[in-house]
Order: C-alpha cells, then structure tokens, then sequence
C-alpha cells in the first residue's frame, strides 16, 4: 500500500520530481493530483491521456473545487483543454472559483442542471 516501506514497480511507473521540490511536497503533490488526473482520465486510453488537447472541447463539473483536490481537477482540466469547468460553490466563494478558472454554480442544482 501507499505506506509500506519497500515496493517493486517499473520504471515507467515512476515520476522525476524536480531537484527544487522537497520529499514531503512531492507527496503532497501525488495525493491530490494523481487522483484528479485519474478521475478527470478514467475510461481513456494510456496514449490519450498525456496529451494537452486529450479533453479538448470537454465540460466537466467539479464538486468540492476549493479543496486541495478540487483545485488540482480545475488545474489539470484547463491543462488537458476542457472548455468549460462548472463549480457549485457558495456565492460568497465564486470570486475564487472564478480565479481558479471555473464557473461558479448556486448550490442548489435544480437552478443550475438544466444549463448542464
């Protein structure tokens, strides 16, 4: 598991993290991004994944953008070309969804489920 002490893996599997970055970010770095890249990625196949324009074209909806993995969905969705990323948030943190680069939504999904 992702606390054991020794693992065999391949070397595809493994990641350079740059020589700036220290061990305790970059495993803070693998939590919230590996998973929202394999959640914004499930169903596509291994070469379709890694390219830029991979979700061009796309609109996803993040709940929960303003935790860490939230944030990192927003990120790696503007980086593989989603067009349009929608947020349901308070409306007292839309300001901040709008800096992240998403579109914040009323909580309340009757209002905004029929604009998805």
């Amino acid at each position: 598991g992702g606390n054991a002490r020794y693992m065999k893996i391949s070397t595809e599997q493994l990641v350079k993290i740059p020589l700036e970055l220290r061990a305790e970010e970059a495993v803070c770095l693998a939590e919230a991004y590996l998973s929202a890249f394999q959640g914004i990625h499930y169903g596509e196949t291994m070469t379709s994944r890694y390219k830029d324009t991979s979700l061009c074209g796309k609109s996803i909806l993040v709940v929960g953008a303003l935790t860490n993995a939230g944030q990192a969905v927003i990120e790696l969705a503007k980086i593989a070309g989603v067009t349009l990323i929608y947020a349901p948030c308070k409306m007292k943190h839309k300001d901040r969804i709008f800096e992240l680069g998403a579109t914040p939504l009323e909580r309340k999904k009757e209002e905004w489920m029929p604009l998805l």
